[in-house]
């Protein structure tokens, strides 16, 4: 060891910090996954006492500036640990904000499902205007620019709930399928679930073609509440009834896996009627 005190200490700190690391890895806790509240207070708070600790045990090998940050270091992780997510989020509608605050605890969150949350509120343009953000999504995805001309450069006369899924799906580093524009083609895609799961993809059945969204909760009433694009010509968070789907998928490749089951379902204020507006 050497004989520096700021040396000896930097290394024990160094060494404190990747330890912490190596745990976190080893539970998953990848900046990719938005892990559930309990995790991230119990991680960051854990690595902020892990510090601490050194710095009190072994007093001698640290000098007071390395002391110093040490100890600020841990304070800072300590008392930030109750509000920290991993990848959380940072530009959100007014709409997308409020339901982000009223569901983000007590479940597990992903990063696909993060990436949704802060569009909330995009609406299309009634007659010929466009939501320059709706095109936008079209612009971002493969062969997304054939669709929006082809249907007349309209945000209103092209369905856009596949494209919408694909845009936070391809943000959250997943490839989408071929025919993300179509709904039911989401049912080829990733892994099939029995049962519905918090961050599932979700297809329903719809006269004349589907609709696809991502499962965010359930109801009082039993329905699910589905967080999607073009519900009611906006992105919303809507319920649905069950008796309407086609099926459930789990993102391909992914290192989470889903709490499937309505029980592990969270449990959303609705007042609405059952979607009907989905074209």
């Amino acid at each position: 060891m050497p004989e520096s005190p700021i040396i000896q200490g930097l290394i024990v700190f160094a060494g404190t910090v990747l330890a912490y690391a190596a745990f976190c890895r080893a539970v998953r806790m990848s900046a990719e996954t938005l892990a559930s509240i309990r995790w991230t207070m119990s991680l960051q708070g854990a690595g902020g006492l892990a510090v601490a600790m050194a710095v009190l045990l072994r007093p001698d090998l640290f000098g007071p500036a390395v002391a110093f940050l040490a100890l600020s270091t841990a304070a800072v992780q300590v008392a930030t640990s109750r509000f920290w997510i991993v990848s959380t989020p940072t530009q959100f509608t007014r709409q997308g904000q409020q339901a982000w605050q009223s569901v983000r605890e007590g479940f597990l969150m992903h990063a696909w499902i993060a990436h949704a949350y802060t569009h909330i509120g995009q609406r299309e343009v009634p007659g010929p205007g466009v939501n320059a953000w709706i095109k936008s999504v079209w612009h971002d995805l493969k062969g997304g620019a054939w669709f929006w001309s082809h249907y007349g450069n309209d945000d209103s006369k092209l369905p856009w709930c596949g494209a919408f899924v694909a845009k936070c799906m391809q943000d959250a580093g997943f490839k989408i399928p071929e025919r993300y524009a179509s709904a039911k083609a989401w049912l080829e895609w990733g892994s099939p679930i029995s049962e519905p799961a918090v961050g599932a993809v979700v297809v329903f059945t719809r006269d004349g073609g589907g609709h696809v969204g991502f499962v965010v909760g359930a109801d009082v009433r039993g329905r699910l509440m589905v967080l999607g694009g073009n519900q009611g010509d906006a992105v919303s968070i809507a319920p649905f009834d069950l008796a309407r789907v086609a099926g459930y998928r789990w993102p391909p490749g992914t290192e989470i896996r889903p709490h499937t089951g309505a029980s592990n379902l969270p449990v959303m204020a609705s007042n609405a009627a059952s979607s009907r507006n989905e074209s």
